[in-house]
């Protein structure tokens, strides 16, 4: 075997500077298709279409060319090499040929749909077989309206190809999966639905208030020790191992007494659980001067009202039974409401302790699912609104478990000053990729934020050590100069964490983020590293 060098003109390589894989990351079978850099003693040096470079050794002795672009079977990969089968030369062969002689070597049947699909899994490095291409040829069946592009996206990273999970896939793709968003959709169509009855609202209620901690199926204690985020000095340590953990989406089933025991004391809870002294004082003169409440035929409520004493009061009430029940129907959806607004966001102690990240999503997740048990048994099941929005909550927390397995990903709903900003974290590195071990504390990430007054903002953020560059990209003019001008305090505040300012600049681009593109199929550009610390304040 040894390479033709009069087809290679003027190209150098710099070997060194090239990332490797082990032959851990191949499978058996695995079809590569990859460019032929050198070769080194018996060994050949191919880079894949991941950019990625292996080493192997290979069956056959052929001759090839530096810069030749071939296929290979992996006919033996372990730790210490990788064996491989030329196929055929991409530069000599019709791309119909090659894929129908992958299709006949894998016995199966060879018609455009097949080829179709093999063309795909060979851009995305995937197996090559007779089962592998029944599975994506079955899941073609069963999911007929989805893209392959799609499924073949759902297995390359792991996650399973359900119904849910294409769901929510396509809602990251269409920038339509807010947690938060969805909550307050949740409280919205509770507050809405005219066919819920008070009791079903207040035990609705008792479930926004309470943490998981209080009633939850789910071993909080145990399930905040899978979560492999580190806490130390302000900074999340080896976030590239973290992901949501596990044990919320193992519980499926929520078993009639863990709604019972949460809302059995319901009419024990009291007003000043809910609602602060100022929003127990705006409901009493909102009651009292709505219904025209006077003298001793009026509501006095205070902080150690329990809902059953106030039940009492309003049906003591000497007005019509109609208007008693408009009052504690009102007074419920100002419960429900307020109880939303204090559960669904993240504790701004989040930024210092991010294992309150972990904490937040198992009790989110709790909630949907006792609001699914608790729907399903005394309105319209699934049907409901109320349901196909709990339903998506839990997808969406389950998918987003599913995705860290392989990439870095949270959504961070915050309030500040009572004003609402969703924003989401990404780190830019595939867990699967391959590590290198110089500028291990190199990270390249984006935040995508959301603010009441500004708009969206992407930022995006690359950091070596204590070295970070930031740049701005806002959606209008109005926000770039809000930023511009306070970019001297932003410079200050970030330099008192001790961090050193390499570039700050703000650019008006409505250029969208492409969740596929530019996070799932995004290349590390070889940053990619193992452990690295990123500072939440920043």
């Amino acid at each position: 075997m040894r390479v033709n060098y009069n087809r290679q003109i003027n190209k150098v390589i710099d070997i060194s500077k090239i990332s490797r894989v082990s032959g851990r990351e191949f499978q058996k079978g695995q079809i590569l298709k990859g460019e032929v850099l050198d070769i080194k003693q018996k060994n050949i040096l191919i880079r894949l279409a991941n950019s990625t470079v292996i080493t192997a050794k290979l069956t056959d002795q052929m001759e090839f060319s530096i810069g030749q672009k071939v296929m290979f079977q992996v006919k033996e990969s372990n730790m210490e090499q990788i064996l491989l089968k030329p196929i055929m030369d991409e530069s000599s062969n019709p791309k119909s040929n090659k894929l129908s002689q992958i299709l006949e070597e894998a016995n199966v049947t060879v018609n455009n749909k097949n080829i179709e699909i093999v063309d795909k899994l060979l851009n995305n490095n995937m197996k090559i077989d007779k089962e592998f291409i029944n599975k994506i040829l079955t899941l073609t069946r069963q999911f007929k309206d989805t893209d392959v592009d799609k499924l073949i996206l759902l297995l390359k990273n792991d996650i399973p190809v359900t119904e849910e999970n294409i769901e929510q896939l396509n809602n990251y793709i269409k920038n339509n999966n807010s947690i938060k968003q969805d909550m307050i959709s949740l409280a919205n169509h509770i507050i809405d639905d005219e066919h819920i009855n008070v009791d079903v609202k207040q035990k609705l209620i008792n479930i926004f208030t309470y943490s998981d901690s209080d009633f939850s199926t789910v071993d909080t204690k145990s399930s905040s020790e899978d979560m492999s985020l580190n806490v130390g000095s302000q900074e999340v340590s080896e976030m590239v191992d973290a992901k949501l953990n596990s044990e919320f989406v193992k519980n499926q089933q929520v078993s009639t007494d863990v709604i019972s025991n949460q809302t059995n004391d319901v009419n024990m809870e009291k007003l000043g659980d809910i609602l602060s002294q100022e929003g127990i004082d705006e409901l009493k003169d909102e009651i009292n001067n709505t219904y025209t409440l006077k003298g001793n035929n009026t509501l006095d409520l205070s902080k150690d009202l329990t809902m059953e004493k106030l039940q009492q009061e309003i049906f003591a009430l000497e007005i019509k039974e109609e208007i008693k029940k408009h009052i504690m129907n009102n007074i419920t959806n100002r419960l429900l409401k307020t109880a939303v607004d204090k559960n669904i966001y993240l504790s701004k102690n989040a930024l210092n302790d991010p294992k309150l990240i972990n904490e937040y999503f198992n009790d989110i997740y709790n909630k949907v699912v006792n609001i699914l048990k608790l729907t399903q048994g005394t309105m319209n099941g699934k049907n409901s609104a109320i349901s196909k929005d709990a339903a998506k909550i839990k997808n969406n927390i389950e998918f987003m478990n599913n995705l860290n397995s392989n990439f870095n990903y949270v959504q961070l709903p915050f309030k500040f000053n009572n004003k609402l900003v969703g924003s989401e974290l990404y780190i830019f590195e595939n867990k699967k990729s391959p590590r290198k071990k110089a500028n291990n504390n190199s990270i390249s990430a984006l935040l995508r934020l959301d603010y009441v007054n500004l708009g969206h903002i992407d930022v995006y953020i690359n950091k070596l050590e204590k070295n970070i560059e930031l740049k701005f990209y806002v959606d209008d003019d109005k926000t770039k100069n809000v930023i511009d001008n306070h970019i001297i305090n932003l410079h200050k505040k970030i330099i008192s964490y001790d961090y050193n300012i390499m570039g700050l600049t703000v650019i008006n681009n409505n250029k969208n983020f492409d969740f596929v593109k530019d996070f799932m199929k995004r290349k590390s550009d070889n940053k990619s590293v193992k452990r690295y610390t990123f500072d939440m304040r920043v």
